[in-house]
């Protein structure tokens, strides 16, 4: 997936050329971060995948990275998260949503230099239509692979799945993600990173894949 980071790049190139040779004033410094923060939020990537498995469907996948601002925790700095949200067709099985999901913290110091400090989340919310799904029946977190922390979401009843078709048709899905254990910190919804032309598509392909999964699992074949 591409980066989101090439306007730091650009932005800040005159504050890293010649080892930091080039000086500005606080006021101008500060006001050129501002700028790159805002350019920063909400911009990001998606990418479809429809999985199948011996030529047979089986499920759908959205991976999905980009950027937000963090107003509760870190004062407006810029949080990078990445991950997948996947569905999966198990002839018999309850509906399941399945969940990877890290995140980085980027800080600029004094000079303009930009750091960044990966965190893992402690909980995740998804809210789904009109009800909010986290930490209890049906709700499962794991540790994957490559340090990313995973959920499956799998309440009983038709109400989630059908909440979930909801909000990814009214374009409502969000995570909304713990830093610790008690407190809600970020809201991202990955539908508002369709912000760049090129995500649309493919946000539409994962919608258009849910329904197809949806039929699997009505006719349980």
């Amino acid at each position: 997936m591409k980066s989101v980071w090439p306007t730091f790049l650009v932005l800040l190139f005159a504050f890293w050329i010649g080892n930091g040779q080039t000086s500005f004033a606080a006021t101008d410094l500060e006001r050129i971060l501002e700028a790159a923060r805002a350019q920063a939020d909400g911009q990001g990537t998606l990418k479809f995948t429809r999985i199948t498995n011996g030529g047979r469907f089986t499920g759908c996948e959205l991976q999905f990275s980009g950027a937000t601002r963090d107003w509760r925790s870190k004062g407006g700095e810029l949080v990078k998260f990445m991950g997948s949200i996947s569905s999966f067709y198990d002839r018999g099985k309850n509906f399941a949503v399945f969940i990877k999901l890290r995140g980085e913290d980027f800080e600029f110091d004094s000079n303009g230099r930009l750091s960044a400090k990966p965190f893992v989340p402690q909980q995740l919310t998804l809210q789904a239509g009109k009800s909010n799904y986290g930490p209890g029946p049906g709700v499962q977190r794991l540790q994957c692979e490559n340090g990313y922390p995973c959920w499956i979401f799998s309440p009983p009843g038709s109400q989630f799945a059908l909440g979930y078709v909801e909000s990814l048709m009214t374009d409502s899905l969000e995570f909304r993600i713990a830093r610790t254990a008690s407190s809600i910190d970020l809201v991202l919804n990955l539908a508002e990173l369709k912000t760049k032309e090129e995500n649309y598509p493919e946000y539409l392909r994962f919608a258009g894949c849910y329904e197809e999964l949806v039929r699997h699992l009505s006719l349980q074949d």
